[in-house]
């Protein structure tokens, strides 16, 4: 958690389920900038549509939040 304090985007790169199961709703809350950039599709964005953080998925590169 402290790891993204004051961050402005979460840069997934790895598909392990660690980052599967991950509240970004909390880690959100931490950062300055709450967008993540999810390069291997591990998150599911509509999870958060009506959360305050940006979630792209490379390949389809659409925000939730535009």
């Amino acid at each position: 958690n402290s790891a993204v304090k004051g961050a402005d985007l979460i840069l997934v790169l790895a598909d392990h389920n660690e980052f599967r199961h991950l509240d970004y709703e909390i880690l959100a809350k931490k950062m300055r900038t709450p967008m993540v950039f999810d390069t291997r599709n591990v998150i599911n964005a509509e999870d958060y549509a009506c959360s305050e953080i940006c979630i792209y998925k490379l390949g389809n590169v659409i925000s939730i939040h535009e």
